[in-house]
């Protein structure tokens, strides 16, 4: 029996068909059964999975997108091309200009809709920023919906004419097919148009030919080219996206070398540059020899020192599964043949191929082993003898010592004191001593360490005066607040006996100071009780002064 070949065409499209259609009933039984053994199936969860099937990634399917609009686009610019070609063409058959062919036969009501789909492409032109990965499935289903009407609404005589009208439309059909977003619309479509083709064929066809099978082959063709382009679409979109994604992952990390080395250069699996390598250059020729412009191609290990070479080859290719980063030390050879010490990091990538390369940073160093230390610079001290830290910081609102130097804390210590002890304390015990032994104790201590004569001395402490009693730096800190308020420097006074100071002097320096910073808060806190305190403070710290200085 012999046997046509648009009947042994349609026979492998019919076998690939039943293949494909077997394949998607596996799947689908495959997925529904897990689907019943889970409670929180839904649609969600099935697009998921079908993502998943069909190996898609978000990203990759934005790029797709992308690059269907571009063509979405230019089709709609060859479109209006072709179609005004074939009404010249027939314009000049029916004016004589052409020698008339009995084939050509008009379709007034084909000519309506590739007419409208004309319009829509000239509009689509103008106004390109129309079509946005929303609205590019509009078109399509515009241009879908024309295709249809015109292979359903165009009355036929024969076979032959409806061919025609097959071939007329076969690019309004694939535009559509190849620029879809969703795979659902791309089915039905194509679904809907073999059914018209089946159904309008069948009426028309003349008995004893396989003019069906021909309808459906030429129904079919343009689907699965338009399959074909699809994948390809996918394909360059994939591979778009991975080296986007290699790029960046590669500049980011030649970024974090270039931070820490001072050249960073790519090889391949042999150990060749891949290009050239001006830092490269710089840091090792110094204008000889090899120029920036002639390193691509060349080999990395002859820049090492020839001891050093299968270190260095050992320590960059490693073994096979090795993908960790490494830090090794080498030596390398300028533009003099010196010898250069340096540090490399070793890391492994791969580029759009998935072949290894190998990014490698180099940077200078020196043994520091070799090196003499620097000389510490001794303190300045005029008078000879160590300064001691007498310093203290101490709360303003509870006059409790938060902390204190060494040299208090050391002198505590030496007098049966402890930590604990130290932590109960006020700022008027650390001032005024415990008792008179630990008075003239540290009195002693101060004037050791050449920090001034124990005589009356005033001091000004922002817009107020008052008696300091202690060396070196004293800090006041607020309860609630933590804020440093005030650091006097190298304070020299001492005063003979203990100090009448009360505490509301303390809380109107406080609130002086507060309001010098600009604390105003503060003022309605402390109230009229701190300000009196204070210019109480103020005339008992003169009567004072008139008493140990005898007036003078």
């Amino acid at each position: 029996m012999e046997v046509g070949w648009p009947t042994g065409l349609a026979l492998l499209i019919f076998l690939v068909q039943c293949f494909l259609v077997f394949k998607l009933l596996r799947w689908c039984r495959n997925n529904f059964r897990g689907c019943a053994c889970s409670h929180s199936w839904n649609w969600a969860s099935f697009s998921k999975w079908y993502q998943h099937y069909m190996r898609q990634e978000e990203r990759v399917v934005k790029a797709k997108v992308t690059l269907q609009i571009g063509v979405f686009i230019i089709g709609c610019y060859v479109l209006p091309s072709t179609y005004t070609l074939r009404m010249v063409t027939f314009q000049a058959r029916a004016c004589g200009v052409l020698p008339q062919s009995a084939a050509e036969t008009p379709f007034p009501t084909v000519d309506v809709f590739v007419a409208l789909m004309w319009m829509s492409s000239v509009l689509i032109i103008s106004n390109k920023h129309w079509v946005t990965p929303r609205s590019l499935d509009v078109f399509c289903l515009l241009f879908y919906i024309t295709t249809l009407l015109g292979l359903l609404v165009t009355p036929v005589q024969n076979f032959e004419e409806y061919r025609q009208i097959l071939f007329r439309l076969i690019f309004c059909r694939v535009l559509p097919d190849v620029t879809t977003k969703r795979v659902g619309m791309f089915v039905v479509f194509n679904v809907l148009a073999l059914v018209v083709v089946i159904a309008r064929v069948i009426p028309v066809r003349e008995l004893g030919k396989s003019q069906l099978d021909e309808a459906i082959v030429m129904n079919l063709a343009p689907v699965f080219g338009a399959v074909l382009v699809r994948q390809a679409m996918y394909a360059i979109a994939d591979a778009g996206v991975n080296l986007q994604t290699l790029t960046i992952e590669r500049n980011a990390i030649s970024s974090l070398l270039l931070g820490l080395c001072d050249a960073v250069v790519e090889v391949d699996e042999n150990l060749k540059l891949t290009q050239d390598g001006r830092q490269l250059s710089t840091m090792l020729l110094h204008g000889r020899g090899v120029a920036a412009q002639q390193l691509a191609g060349s080999d990395l290990l002859a820049f090492f020192h020839p001891d050093d070479r299968a270190h260095v080859q050992q320590s960059l290719c490693g073994s096979p599964d090795d993908t960790q980063t490494r830090v090794f030390n080498a030596r390398m050879l300028d533009g003099l043949s010196n010898h250069v010490a340096v540090e490399l990091f070793r890391i492994i990538m791969e580029n759009q191929e998935g072949q290894k390369l190998y990014l490698v940073g180099m940077r200078e160093f020196q043994d520091l082993g070799f090196v003499a230390p620097l000389r510490a610079r001794e303190p300045s001290n005029p008078t000879g003898k160590r300064a001691g830290d007498f310093s203290f910081v101490f709360c303003a609102s509870s006059a409790r010592v938060l902390t204190a130097g060494k040299e208090i804390d050391r002198l505590l210590l030496s007098n049966g004191f402890d930590r604990e002890e130290l932590r109960e304390m006020t700022v008027f015990d650390l001032l005024y001593g415990l008792d008179p032994a630990w008075n003239a104790y540290l009195k002693e201590k101060v004037t050791e360490n050449g920090c001034g004569l124990f005589q009356p001395q005033l001091y000004e402490f922002r817009e107020v005066h008052w008696k300091p009693v202690l060396v070196s730096r004293v800090m006041i800190v607020t309860a609630d607040k933590g804020r440093n308020i005030r650091s006097a420097k190298k304070l020299a006074l001492a005063v003979e006996g203990r100090s009448v100071l009360s505490i509301g002097s303390i809380a109107g320096v406080t609130l002086m100071s507060m309001e010098h910073v600009g604390f105003i808060w503060y003022f309605r806190k402390v109230g009229i009780w701190a300000a009196l305190g204070f210019f109480s403070g103020i005339g008992v710290y003169q009567l004072e002064r008139l008493i140990i200085t005898g007036g003078s």
